[in-house]
Formats: structure tokens, sequence, C-alpha cells
């Protein structure tokens, strides 16, 4: 991020920036502003300009340590760049650049950025579960926040195909970016906390400093050592392989790069030559001996730290003379020295971990291909014995760090509960899924539960359950269990899923109180699996009711310790841009108001599902009558269905679930996410209307919300056009809110122009036409409802507004007269930026420009997008698109226009 000035902001952005700037006033010095600023001002322009003017101030510039250090460490980390393209994404967008035959500056500093180490700064707080507890005063900037690197994921070096770029300047360029690019990140870590050393989990991690192939030995089932690990990794894995390709263009440019990390005192730079060393091409057998006489102890024998090193060693081995090759036997044979692993005892343990790492390491050598003389051969025969006794491996990677990878656990089901029956059997299981593990291999309660997930066991169980007495019904841990085991996909074929249900419903009925409140977790989980069976009857209804209250009183007890509210979480982790996630399907509460709301009929059937004395209606209102985080969860999923019972009980949900997203409380921020979930429509914007426009320029809200929120009035409005009705939104008041929001959200808002005419003109739900949509729809709301102002087109938005014509067919020309004065240059990789790349129903999408008159606008259209200069974007197809514009009026061709491009393409 660039150092940005507050006069740079507009007027609303300006207010927020001052009361910053008042709010920071004597607060830098407080662990909870730093806590502050990590959370929200990380997210926010206008909040990081208010910190960095605050500490350039009189009195920002007096804090002491360490405070000073803390927020210019924090004014770092914000300001390191990052790469704009998505996640997952950039290899494939450098791939097609480097096809198109660019070899820029450009691309060197993109790619670099695409993997380059950078400070990662994370709060104390993200990993703190419970209340703070006091700590001492702050000595040190690591005192008040968690320091290291992070970077983007590694580069998949199959889809970058490196293989094929041929230009030694381009490659050496690239070469010194990432080297630079790598000696910061150790910087970083150093000032992190790292001091040096081989040790690399303060670097994210590098197993290895050059990409695993795929099939490997000892690669496990494939995964690269580092597929998951960001930090200093992606960016030495592709150092490695930029340099081996230099080395391959033109080896007196690609040894000057390695001659230097030879000298250097860096372990990972050192890990790096040793890797290009195995290759005799690049170093001779002398200079590999030399680097082994003069190698320490450390390095020498700490293959974990060092596997380059281990891996030369074998590798080399039969390249080197015969008494170079005797000194390095001589020296394994001699064993690592006690000072190598200072933690493990003195005694036989430490003799052992000796004998196994010497015999590993001559092993090593003899799977390279190495003969290790007869003085070596004679002390491996009397070692080799013992030490393969204790895990020796064989093999040249035998012991390096490797990925992680998950394995299959088989069940080990306890089959003495088949030989047990009737209560003698729930007693016993009761017994076991209450007991402690004993070991690693015995876990009585494991295996009790192994035995339950079996279809049979629990036939079994429920018969042993329906044959006890009442008043017993079994054990909380065993209906815990039973709930989470017993669900319809266990049963195949074409049962009777409603009697099957109905066991279940009849045991519940009469199961003690306490036992449901203590397995309220599976009960409340079998409810939701069955939910279908459970609303469709009478006993369903009724043990859902006897079990609510238990819902609530166990879903408000177990509630988070965390203040800020956010009940959309379905499983995902929680995110700082956002509010902690507080789940809304997975608490007793939750699952149960899934389950009344499975029981709403769809209203084309049955019209008033809450009319007085109906079930639904009473399971509503005992919902509406609890309290606390049970009756938010219930707010947020009724809210999410707004629109459903806006039409079911209108006079309901206007006097009940409405005024609560009116308040001006956490809770109603809560339930405006809620309502963002789904696209809103007429009846809903009518009821809301007003309140959805002021939030959606609210920056107290989420993005994410504000976002929803502009994108439920743009479709209202190009709904009421389509419909030829009026808006139920003054149509001034949505111009005056797309003015106002950030440029991110308009682009947004703009993009869904394009995919409103995709959906209400799909040939399977509607009789409007693509062109015909866009007539009656989108062009009126462009004319009349679309800020019109040149300074409010933007990169983003005229991004968004490129792809549109192509989406209209018959009337492209039409559809870019429409949007030209919106546009304006913006990075476009290819056609598909424009919607005209590949196929469609069999025939090329760019097709749809079939005269003149659209060739025109199409050139019109590219004209205005692609920018001029040695550093615009040209779309790596744009020489396709020219050829098929000239094709179709070959007077475009001398148009200065064309020739503008045509020239771009050429590059």
């Amino acid at each position: 991020m660039m150092r940005s000035s507050w006069l740079q902001l507009n007027l609303r952005e300006q207010d927020i920036f001052r009361a910053a700037v008042v709010f920071l006033e004597n607060r830098l010095c407080d662990s909870k502003t730093i806590e502050w600023a990590l959370v929200k001002a990380t997210h926010s322009k206008v909040l990081r300009v208010a910190v960095v003017h605050s500490l350039s101030s009189t009195s920002g510039r007096s804090i002491k340590e360490p405070w000073q250090s803390a927020w210019r460490y924090i004014e770092e980390y914000w300001r390191e760049p990052t790469s704009d393209m998505p996640d997952g994404t950039g290899e494939y967008d450098i791939q097609n650049r480097l096809a198109a035959g660019e070899l820029s500056g450009s691309l060197v500093q993109d790619l670099v950025n695409l993997v380059a180490p950078r400070l990662q700064i994370e709060s104390h707080s993200r990993f703190s579960f419970g209340p703070a507890s006091k700590k001492r005063l702050p000595k040190q900037p690591s005192d008040l926040f968690s320091m290291g690197i992070t970077s983007g994921k590694a580069i998949d070096l199959d889809v970058l195909k490196l293989s094929k770029v041929t230009s030694p300047s381009f490659l050496f360029s690239l070469c010194t970016a990432l080297e630079a690019a790598v000696a910061r990140g150790l910087e970083i870590a150093k000032r992190a906390g790292w001091e040096g050393g081989p040790e690399t989990w303060r670097l994210g991690q590098l197993n290895r400093v050059y990409t695993v192939p795929r099939v490997s030995e000892n690669a496990g089932r494939g995964n690269e050592p580092d597929q998951f690990h960001q930090g200093i990794a992606p960016s030495v894995k592709l150092l490695y392989a930029t340099t081996e390709r230099l080395i391959a263009v033109n080896i007196a440019a690609g040894l000057e790069i390695v001659q230097g990390w030879r000298l250097s005192t860096s372990p990972v730079f050192l890990r790096l030559w040793a890797a290009l060393a195995r290759n005799p091409f690049i170093v001779p057998p002398e200079e590999v001996a030399g680097f082994f006489s003069t190698l320490s102890d450390d390095i020498f024998w700490l293959t974990s730290y060092y596997p380059e090193v281990a891996e030369l060693r074998a590798r080399r081995f039969k390249d080197l003379s015969a008494d170079e090759q005797a000194s390095l036997t001589g020296r394994i044979s001699k064993m690592p020295p006690r000072r190598i692993w200072p933690h493990v005892p003195a005694g036989e343990g430490f003799k052992k971990e000796q004998t196994l790492t010497a015999v590993q390491e001559l092993l090593r050598i003899e799977a390279a291909g190495g003969r290790l003389d007869e003085i070596a051969n004679k002390w491996l025969a009397s070692k080799k014995l013992s030490a393969t006794k204790v895990g020796a491996e064989v093999g040249v990677e035998a012991g390096f760090p490797s990925s992680e990878e998950a394995h299959w656990v088989q069940p080990d089901p306890d089959l003495r509960f088949d030989t047990l029956d009737g209560e003698t059997r729930l007693d016993a299981l009761a017994e076991a899924l209450a007991a402690p593990r004993l070991s690693w291999e015995m876990d009585p309660a494991e295996r009790a539960a192994d035995w339950l997930r079996q279809p049979q066991s629990i036939e079994r169980i429920i018969l042993d359950l329906e044959r006890t007495k009442s008043t017993r019904r079994g054990a909380a841990q065993l209906w815990e269990r039973v709930g989470w085991a017993h669900t319809p996909q266990n049963f195949g074929g074409n049962p009777d899923l409603g009697k099957e249900a109905n066991r279940i419903l009849v045991l519940l009925e009469d199961l003690p109180e306490e036992i449901v409140e203590r397995a309220i977790e599976g009960i409340s989980h079998w409810l939701s699996s069955w939910e279908r069976q459970v609303v469709s009857s009478k006993l369903g209804r009724t043990v859902w009711t006897r079990i609510w209250p238990l819902a609530v009183k166990m879903t408000n007890v177990n509630r988070s310790m965390v203040d800020q509210f956010d009940l959309n979480a379905t499983g995902k982790s929680t995110d700082d841009r956002r509010p902690m996630d507080l789940d809304t399907l997975n608490t007793p509460a939750g699952k149960l108001i899934g389950v009344f709301l499975a029981g709403c009929p769809n209203l084309k059937r049955r019209k008033r599902p809450f009319a007085a004395g109906s079930p639904l209606r009473s399971m509503r209102d005992l919902i509406m009558r609890s309290t606390g985080r049970a009756k938010l969860i219930a707010l947020h999923r009724m809210t999410e269905a707004l629109a459903y019972f806006l039409q079911a009980d209108r006079r309901w949900t206007i006097h009940t679930l409405i005024p609560p997203l009116l308040q001006q409380t956490g809770e109603s921020k809560v339930l405006w996410r809620s309502l963002a979930r789904r696209i809103q429509f007429k009846d809903v914007v009518k009821e809301l209307g007003a309140a959805m426009l002021k939030r959606s320029t609210d920056v107290a809200f989420d993005r994410e919300i504000r976002q929803m929120l502009a994108i439920d009035l743009v479709i209202e409005c190009l709904q009421a056009n389509l419909e030829k009705r009026k808006a139920v939104i003054e149509l001034d008041a949505v111009q005056q809110m797309l003015r106002s929001v950030e440029d991110e959200v308009r682009a947004n808002v703009a993009g869904v122009l394009t995919r409103f005419i995709y959906d209400t003109s799909s040939p399977k739900n509607s009789a409007h036409s693509p062109h015909g949509v866009f007539q009656l729809a989108v062009a009126p709301f462009l004319q009349v409802v679309w800020p019109q102002e040149a300074s409010l087109s933007t990169a983003g938005v005229s991004k968004a507004f490129a792809v549109l014509p192509a989406a209209t067919n018959e009337a492209f020309a039409e559809a870019v007269g429409a949007v030209s004065r919106f546009l304006v240059p913006f990075d476009a990789w290819s056609m598909s930026d424009y919607g005209l790349d590949g196929e469609k129903d069999g025939a090329q999408k760019i097709i749809i420009v079939n005269d003149s008159n659209k060739a025109r606008a199409l050139l019109l259209l590219l004209d205005r997008t692609i920018g001029a200069g040695e550093r615009a974007m040209v779309p790596h197809d744009l020489g396709l698109a020219l050829s098929h514009i000239r094709n179709l009026s070959p007077e475009l061709g001398d148009s200065s226009s064309f020739r503008r491009l045509a020239a771009l393409a050429r590059r």
C-alpha cells in the first residue's frame, strides 16, 4: 500500500478520517487500539490514512517504545505489495502473457509479487477464545501482536511453462528479482524473531528448495513437500526453477548467480546451491569435495534441516576420487558428535540414534549408486542389522521432511457388544462411551462409537431401547451417539422412513428431561436429519415442542465468549475482514428452527400455513417466545426467508420480523447480513427500500452487505422496467446511492446488468430474448438511473460494462453505444473480458459480431478499453478479434484506432 494523503479522500471519507483522528488522540499507547488497527483499519483505506497521519503528528512522533516500533511495523505491513490476481489464477495469467511473447519488467514484477514473502502481523486475540487475562506491560512489539512472514501459494510450474522461455535477459532479471525477494523475506523473518538458523518454522517451513516431481521416491501419495506452505517456500522454489532454466539457456549467466549462493551464510541459499550442485555440469567434483571438507557438523548431519546437502553427498559420491570418498565415509563411520542432539539423553538411546543416522547416510549413498570401500562396507555390515531394527530406511530421500498427509483410520468396532443383549448391552455401551482413553491403541469410547456406526448395530440398539423400561430409555452418551448415527441415508431401497422415524419419536416422547438436556446435540441433529418425517407427523411436532425449550436453554448456555456476532457460519473459518462467525445452523436451536422451516409449505398449495390453531402457528409462536442467542438465531433464519413470510403472513411479518432490522443495534447488523444472503425482490424492497438505501452507503456495515443491498435495489429497477411498471423505490434515490458507494461496489453492481440479461432471457424460464431484455430494462436504466458523471467511470466499472454487449446478442452495437460513455482502459487479459472467447452452442462467440455495424461497435469497444503506452495491458487474442473486424468491414483497417490496436497486438 502506498502512503496516501487525506486530501485524496472524498468528502464522505474525509469525515470518517477526521473522526478516526480524534479517536486516535492519546490512544496510540493502548493495546486495544493496536488490536483495532489490525482488525478494522487493515481493511479500510480511510482508517489506515488516519493512523499514518496520527503517527506523523507531533504527539505521534513522541510516543515511546515499544509503541513507536509496533506502529511502524503495522504501517510496513499495510504497505506490503500483494498480487492483484485472484489466488490460484495468477500463474495462468502469467502463462498467457509468456505464451503471447511478453518479456517485460512488468511481467517480472507481477510474477515475483505472486510468490514474494511479506510481513504478516496478527492480533494475539485472534487465537484467544476466553476472556482476556491481565498481561504485563509490553516491552517489545511481539508482546502486542504476532509477527511472521506469509506469501501467495506456490506456483504450479507445469502451468507456468518456464521450459518454453528462451530469453537469457528475462530469466536473469527474474532470477535477480526473486533472489532479492528471498533475501528480503529472510530479513523480515529475522525482525520477526528468526535467528538465522536452519529451523524454518518461522519462515513458513521449507522442506525442499526445489519442486519435487509428483512421482518421486518417499513422496508419499504424490504430495509436494511444501504443497501447503506459505512464506519463504514459494519464492525459493520459483528461484530454483528459474535459475535451472537460465543455466540451460545461458550457463555463464546462471553460474554467476549460483556462485554467489556458495559464499552465502544463509542456510536457504546454501541449500539452493547444494540442490543445483547435484548436476555435475554445474559444479565440478573437486568443488563438491571442497564443500564437504569444510562443512560444519550441524550442516553435515542434520538431514531434516539440510536435506539437499545429504542428497548432494549421496548423488555425487561416485564422482569423487577414492581418497575423497574414503574421507567422507570415514567421517560418517565416526558417527555424529554428542552436541548435534543436545536434547537426546545420553546412554543407549543416544547411541542408537547415532548408529541409525550414520547407517542411514551410508545406505543413502548406496541407493544413489555409490560404491563403498572395504572399510566402510565392513563397518556398515557390523551396524546394519541393529540399525534396521530401529527403523533405518533405504532410499536417497529416506528421512527427508515431507508434506502432511491424511490417512484413513480403519474402524475398530468392539465386537463384544454383538454378544450382549437388552439392558446389559445398553449398560455396557454407556460405560464404554464414558470411559477415558487408555492409550493410543486403546480407546474404549471410540471402539464403542465404531460399533454404533454400523447400520445393523443401530437397529439392535433401537430394539434394546424399545424393550427397556420407559423411565430409563438409555444413557445420555448413548442417545448422543444414536442421534448422530441414525440417519435416513442408512436405509437403502424404498423403506417406510415415516415408520422408522416414528420408532425414535416414541422413545423421545418419554425420554427423561435430564437425558435430553445432556444429549441435546445428538438429539437435535437427529430431528434435523429426519426433518421431513418429523414435521409431517403429529407425534413429531409434539416431540419438537417438548425439546424446543431445552434446545433454547443449551444454545444460550453454550454461547460464545466473543462479543461480535455474525450468524452466517456453515462451518467456515473466521476472517478479520468480518465479525466473528457464530453458527446458526449447527446449534441445537438452529437445527430445530431448520425443522420448522422445512415444514413451511409451498404457498401455491397452501396459502395460509400460519392460520390460527395450525401446528405451524403454534411452533412459530413458541420460537418467538424464546430469548437470548436462540431468539437471535431464529430471527436470522426467518429474516433470510423474509420474502416467504411476507407472502404467508404479511401482517405478522411487518410487526415481528421488520422492526428488529430497523433498530440501531449490533443484532440488527447481524439480521441485515442474513437479509443480504439472498436477492430480495419487489415485496421486500417495498417494505425496506428506504432502509436498504441508507444501509447500502453506511460504512458501519460490511462491504458485502452494502453491495448486496445495492444489487437488490438495482434489480428492482430493472425488473420494474421489464414488467413495465413503476419501481417501488425512487429512481433518483437509487442514482444517488450509486454515486455514494465505493468504486468496488459500483463495479460489482454494474456487473449485475449483464447477469440480469442472462438470467431473465433464459429459454427455460422466460419468453424474453437477450436483446429484448436490454431494450426494455437495461437501456432505460443506463439512461435514467446510472450516474452519468465521467469521474465515476473507473476501470472496474468499465470492465463490468465491457462484457454487457456480448450478452445482448442482436443488440450488440446498440449496447456498445449505451455503455461507451462509461468506458475507460482496464487490464484486459483476453477476449473473455468482453464475453467473446470460446464457443457457445458449437459456434465461436465472436460470431455474434456479424455485420459491419457490429464490427464498428467492437472496434469502438476495444479502442475505449485498451490503453496506450508501453505498460498497457493487451489481450493476447486481440489479433484474432482485429482480423474478424477487418473481414467484416475492410475499410475499418485504415482507421487510426484499428492501426493503434494492431500495433499493440504485434508487441
